[in-house]
């Protein structure tokens, strides 16, 4: 391999056009932990929207242009949906919070220039200190009750079982 100074190697990199675009962006966990979204369960649907807006106009004015929304975080959904059930996180296990949190998220970014990427958890069902959040009798449609042979406890985590073929 031929030798050249660094200075040679320098110019080269200097002369390197920008990238057309520039991903900035945040990761935006929806799991009840100091820092995430929502701040409480008790929080009215008003309160939790707001919060949202508000931290992903935050975003904005730190310069980021990307926000990706963790949209399904443990076999429960922040959006309607005929497969999952709702969030405990939103109030209630499988209750309609009386909004669509993912919605809000994609109409807040895209109303101020920002990209909105979802951010889906596929295997995490949750912990076995969540399984409560999980509550059979309101919350039927949940993996953990609906299909209990899917999941797996491995060091407290609950995931889906790659090796069930049902749940792949």
């Amino acid at each position: 391999m031929p030798r050249r100074c660094a200075s040679s190697i320098a110019s080269d990199v200097a002369a390197q056009s920008s990238p057309l675009f520039e991903t900035r962006g945040v990761w935006f966990a929806t799991v009840l932990r100091d820092g995430n979204w929502p701040v409480s369960v008790l929080d009215s649907a008003t309160k939790q929207e707001a919060d949202l807006r508000e931290r992903i106009q935050h975003a904005k004015a730190l310069g980021l242009n990307t926000f990706v929304f963790q949209a399904v975080a443990r076999g429960d959904a922040m959006y309607p949906s005929s497969r999952l059930p709702w969030s405990a996180r939103l109030g209630s296990a499988g209750v309609d919070p009386g909004y669509d949190p993912l919605a809000v998220a994609i109409d807040e970014a895209h109303r101020l220039g920002m990209e909105l990427h979802a951010w889906i958890n596929v295997n995490r069902v949750g912990d076995v200190n969540s399984v409560a959040d999980f509550s059979g009798a309101s919350n039927p449609g949940h993996v953990f009750y609906e299909h209990p042979g899917w999941v797996q406890s491995v060091s407290g985590a609950l995931r889906l079982d790659a090796s069930a073929p049902e749940a792949r």
